[in-house]
């Protein structure tokens, strides 16, 4: 499969390592949260929604400690060898967003692992 990237891929989900790092606000419920992602070039990408979209389990609320590690899905749309790195292109999904950026491979988690 040739990705919309140029590159030939498999389209597959993983995981991006990212964090929670702070509590926004408690309105509307059951609160909202701010989520950090290093991208590849080393850009701080910001994302705001609701705690269970990033934490099944309860974790992230008011009185948590931040900033606390995570992870987020994505799809894999490309993979690249650039200047002996290897970089992902996903788009990051699961919570309404339809945001694509690239992120080192040593940030990547297959669920499978």
């Amino acid at each position: 499969m040739l990705s919309e990237h140029g590159s030939p891929t498999t389209r597959r989900t993983v995981h991006v390592g990212c964090s929670a790092i702070r509590w926004v606000d408690d309105e509307p419920q059951p609160g909202w949260v701010e989520v950090s992602i290093l991208d590849a070039d080393g850009r701080d990408l910001r994302f705001f929604d609701k705690p269970p979209i990033f934490d099944a389990d309860g974790v992230l609320t008011r009185e948590t400690d931040y900033p606390v590690p995570l992870t987020v899905e994505c799809t894999v749309l490309a993979e690249d060898v650039v200047d002996g790195r290897t970089l992902l292109t996903v788009r990051l999904t699961g919570w309404g967003g339809d945001d694509v950026c690239r992120v080192r491979a040593d940030q990547v988690v297959d669920p499978a692992r």
